[in-house]
């Protein structure tokens, strides 16, 4: 054990399980105990994202303008209960219900995490750079995790530094996405009094009450898991940074057919450093009220 792994997050939510992935045992729920991950958040097509849905018992969120709410993460994990590995996820935000539109907005992800208790984050594209946890994701976690090949790398300096990343699907070939993002030495003032703005008093509120960070993640539905569940998620980070996305600035090319065809339109960056985070098992996804 180290300080990281002795963290509040761990011990609410210990190690208390394995499971069998091929010839080896692993623990369950996933722990990761340090790392980064790069948040990049946005819309997509709305209409597209209710084809990627099709079939799942999910909803896309729209916002008033038509468009589907979108994330791409890029992740290093540099300490795991799976040891070390590389992440990248594309995903979209739903309900198991229609929803009203909300409000178009860059930070509309933060603002309906906060104040929706049924959005959910649909984890539909996953790809790592280990077979261990491209199988632990797929069938423990019935995620529709792919084997990549990855490169990410992290340029500093005094007052910025720059995220270079690259994503190149191991069975197919060709890259999946890239990207060169800026990364601010520190916080922006103005861009947290906008995000408390949007989010409102209300939604302020619900994320103090809990010292972690909460995202509720659903699978899409795979050979490995043949229904929506969902999994709750929980991290806490050493800093973290926010700052709107800047076009004259970053490059983000994601090349994956199913994905470029969302036309995502990336409005913010998130980095988070020292990160711990935790995935639990997933459960029954709740039933819609209208459906009880």
């Amino acid at each position: 054990m180290t300080p990281r792994d002795q963290h509040l997050l761990f011990s609410r939510y210990p190690l208390d399980g394995v499971v069998r992935i091929g010839s080896t045992d692993a623990p369950t729920p996933y722990h990761i105990y340090d790392g980064s991950m790069l948040f990049i958040g946005g819309t997509a097509d709305g209409t597209r994202a209710r084809e990627l849905l099709r079939g799942e018992r999910l909803t896309p969120i729209l916002d008033d303008q038509g468009s589907a709410l979108m994330a791409l993460w890029v992740c290093n994990f540099t300490a795991a209960s799976l040891d070390p590995h590389h992440e990248l996820q594309c995903s979209i935000f739903a309900s198991p219900q229609p929803e009203p539109p909300v409000k178009a907005h860059p930070f509309a992800i933060f603002r309906l995490l906060a104040l929706n208790p049924r959005a959910v984050m649909v984890c539909h594209g996953l790809w790592n750079n280990t077979p261990l946890v491209v199988q632990y994701n797929r069938s423990h976690l019935g995620l529709n995790a792919h084997l990549c090949a990855s490169r990410i790398s992290v340029t500093e300096a005094a007052e910025e530094g720059r995220m270079q990343f690259g994503f190149d699907d191991f069975e197919g070939g060709g890259c999946i996405a890239e990207g060169d993002i800026l990364i601010p030495g520190r916080q922006g003032r103005r861009i947290l009094l906008d995000l408390l703005r949007h989010v409102g008093v209300g939604g302020t509120l619900n994320a103090a009450r809990s010292p972690f960070i909460h995202v509720p993640v659903a699978n899409a539905i795979t050979p490995d898991l043949p229904e929506n569940r969902v999994a709750h998620t929980y991290a806490v980070n050493d800093s973290q940074v926010l700052r709107y996305y800047d076009g004259s600035q970053d490059h983000l090319a994601i090349h994956h057919p199913l994905y470029a065809a969302l036309r995502f339109r990336p409005a913010f960056v998130q980095q988070a450093e020292g990160v711990r985070f935790v995935y639990l098992r997933p459960e029954a996804m709740p039933v819609p009220a209208a459906a009880v």
